[in-house]
């Protein structure tokens, strides 16, 4: 599993969350008799730090998504006739491994397509509903009712939130793999000939003709 995935990173199936009923059970009997003003500002800063993962991730999978979609004029003109990619021939050993280094740049590029629209795609977030804390209005609204609410908050969104956040990485890696893969096959068609040139002058010149 470690190999395949070093080979073709991947999210996978995500497991269920096993102890999110548990954990919820926890919050609502728990007593916050002391210092609930404490608990409530961390109960925040948590809330906070959740949201910004969430922010962090779309946002990077926004900039991601942007950046590939920049990068296919450029496959194109690689790939094309006029391109240097175009005049490839087959009879070449090295003009067979810049196709197949481009070709796999291509795998990888979708793949980092598809890992940063997914990523956009992971929903269910929570938080306080309105309508529960218009119920609440006519009532004394306790720092300990706030607290439990945006714990639990925090709570539900975490699978959401690693998920997205694994999915970046994802795409992180398949854009890496994508960019190496592509400049071998530059390296291929554009370095690899000029270095045999310069050996087979080397070897003439200290071996004679």
């Amino acid at each position: 599993m470690g190999v395949f995935n070093a080979i073709w990173p991947h999210v996978g199936a995500w497991p269920t969350d096993v102890s999110l009923d548990s954990d919820i059970a926890d919050i609502n009997s728990t007593l916050w008799t002391g210092n609930t003003a404490a608990f409530l500002e961390e109960a925040r800063r948590l809330r906070d730090k959740e949201a910004a993962r969430k922010l962090s991730a779309e946002t990077k999978s926004q900039i991601y998504l942007a950046a590939l979609l920049a990068i296919v004029p450029v496959m194109i003109s690689l790939t094309g006739k006029d391109g240097i990619l175009g005049d490839l021939k087959f009879e070449r050993y090295y003009d067979v491994a810049a196709f197949v280094c481009m070709v796999i740049s291509i795998i990888y590029g979708v793949g980092a397509f598809s890992s940063a629209f997914r990523s956009l795609r992971v929903q269910a977030f929570h938080r306080g509903d309105v309508e529960e804390l218009v119920c609440k209005a006519g009532r004394q609204l306790d720092e300990e009712y706030i607290i439990k609410e945006i714990l639990k908050s925090v709570r539900y969104d975490r699978s959401s939130v690693n998920q997205k956040v694994s999915y970046v990485r994802v795409t992180r890696s398949h854009i890496l793999l994508m960019s190496g893969f592509l400049l071998a096959a530059l390296f291929f068609v554009a370095l690899f000939p000029r270095f045999l040139e310069i050996g087979s002058l080397l070897s003439a010149a200290v071996c004679g003709p």
